[in-house]
Order: structure tokens, then sequence, then C-alpha cells
């Protein structure tokens, strides 16, 4: 939706729930993020009313009654979604009990009821690699500039790509929140460079390494 005008990009999500019969839409963010957030199933609510909505990433996470309340979510995904979002949408679909699913919110007529935590995933090479087809990649990374990262050089032409090394963290800084846990995990060097040799053949990424 990014490289939409954003005077239509609203009306091109409406479109396209009502075009492919879309049932499920996953939305997430950081806590600035969720106007947009709510307008994004808003508006999908408004082209199917039948739609359901799934909300995670670390708003949802950081206060996840309270942030269903607000954005007005079917369901939250808490934490780690790898393994939740499929659960959830299965037993969905199987017109099963979403009470059992772990680490979810979910809506009720009494309110939103909240299910045990899920288990952090302990080995991450078990995780696929994102998949980043029908993101319109090629205009994504044509259209970034220098200015974007503040550790990209002058003479750069940048074509930076996402990739996680870890998780979480080690420390226990006080003021900061852990969206996925206290245990800091890490990815097998094998795995990493799997995915960063799979970045290069398809997307010519031309960023130096920076680790954070």
């Amino acid at each position: 939706m990014n490289h939409i005008k954003a005077e239509d990009r609203y009306s091109v999500l409406s479109e396209k729930v009502m075009k492919d019969n879309i049932d499920f839409v996953l939305c997430g963010g950081l806590s600035p993020m969720w106007r947009t957030i709510k307008k994004v199933f808003d508006t999908c609510k408004s082209a199917k009313s039948t739609i359901i909505t799934i909300g995670g990433g670390g708003l949802f996470t950081s206060e996840p009654i309270g942030s269903s309340e607000l954005v007005g979510v079917d369901y939250t995904v808490i934490g780690e979604g790898e393994i939740t979002d499929v659960e959830l949408i299965q037993t969905l679909m199987a017109h099963q009990d979403v009470s059992k699913v772990k680490g979810i919110v979910y809506k009720t007529k009494d309110g939103y009821k909240q299910t045990a935590p899920r288990e952090q995933i302990e080995d991450l090479d078990s995780i696929k690699f994102p998949s980043y087809e029908g993101f319109d990649m090629e205009i994504f990374l044509d259209s970034q500039r220098v200015s974007d990262e503040y550790y990209s050089a002058y003479s750069d032409r940048p074509r930076i790509m996402p990739i996680i090394l870890g998780r979480s963290c080690p420390y226990q800084c006080k003021f900061c929140f852990h969206p996925v846990g206290n245990k800091y995990r890490m990815r097998s060097r094998d795995n990493f460079f799997m995915e960063l040799d799979r970045h290069v053949q398809m997307y010519a990424p031309t960023c130096r390494f920076n680790y954070r």
C-alpha cells in the first residue's frame, strides 16, 4: 500500500477485499501506528462485514486486551506469530474452539478474553524465510534514498533488505519492552547466510552489514 497514492490506498484495499473475497486480514505494528491499523481493519470490515480481523505486533502484544478494544479486532496474536497465526486460522476454518489456541485474545459477548501464553520458538532455524513476492519489492528497493537509513553513505544507491539474526535481548533494562520474550535466541550462521544468499540472488541489495 505504500506504493499507492495516499488518497487511493484504502479504496484499493476495499476493492481487493471484495474482488478476491478475502476471509481473513492480518495487520499489526507499533503503538504510534494504531490509527492506521484501525483504518485498515475498518476499511476491510466495510468492504466485507464477515471478514475476520486479526491484530499483532508490538501494539497488541504490549497491551493485548486494551489494544484489542481500542482497534476493535476480532482476534489478537500475542508475541511471535509464525505458529499462532496458522493455528488460529486453521481453528477458525474448522469451526473449533479458539480458546484452546495459546497466545491469543478473542472477542466474546462479555468482552475480550486472553488465552494461555504461547511458548517461545526456541529453534529459529525452523522458521521458513519470509516471502516478499507480491509486495512490489522492486518498487520498494528502487524508491529508497540515502537519507532513509542513517548507515547509508552519501555515494550509495541503497537497496536495503531486512534480515534478522536473533530475537529478543539478553539484557533486562527496566525501560524496555520485550515483545518476543526475555530469552535471547539466535539463528545458526548457515541459516542466516542461506537467507542472505537468497536476497542477493533475488534482489541484489547493496547495503553494508549493520549489526543491531
